[in-house]
This record gives structure tokens, sequence and C-alpha cells, in this order.
């Protein structure tokens, strides 16, 4: 731990509990959000569509009709196969 973050966990530790818990939430959130600004596109799920077009995607990529693994596919009506 370098002398910075010595020197912020202890401000952290110091603030009462209620307000020290925010701040960690805090820091969580902008680590989650730094992570998720910078991760390629293939790994960010925007909404329910998105998310079924890629599993889907990933899905036929993987078995595709000529597979020995997968010999039949199920369509219903949200998986269709590849767009």
């Amino acid at each position: 731990m370098t002398i910075k973050q010595k020197e912020l966990y202890n401000v952290i530790e110091s603030l009462p509990e209620e307000l020290s818990n925010k701040v960690v939430n805090y820091i969580k959130y902008l680590k989650f959000s730094y992570m998720t600004n910078n991760a390629p596109d293939e790994l960010i799920i925007k909404d329910d569509k998105d998310l079924l077009n890629k599993l889907k995607k990933v899905f036929f990529n993987t078995y595709s009709l000529s597979s020995s693994k997968f010999p039949f596919i199920i369509e219903t009506p949200f998986c269709k196969g590849p767009d």
C-alpha cells in the first residue's frame, strides 16, 4: 500500500460509519464506471434485445448446424437463430 493509499484509508476510517460507507460505495461506483467505459463493446449489454443478440451469436457460433455436439435447434419467439 502506498503512502497516499494509507492516508486515504485513514481518512475514510476516521469518518462516521454512515459517511464512510457512502465514500466506499462511491469508490466502487467509480471503479465500475471506469471498467464499463473502457470495456470492449461486445462485453457491454445495453438492453434485453442486445443481450439476446449477443447470446444468439455466441450460441450459434459455438454450435453450428453441422455440429454433432448440438444436433437440433430449439426455436422460440425470442430465439430464431442469428440475425
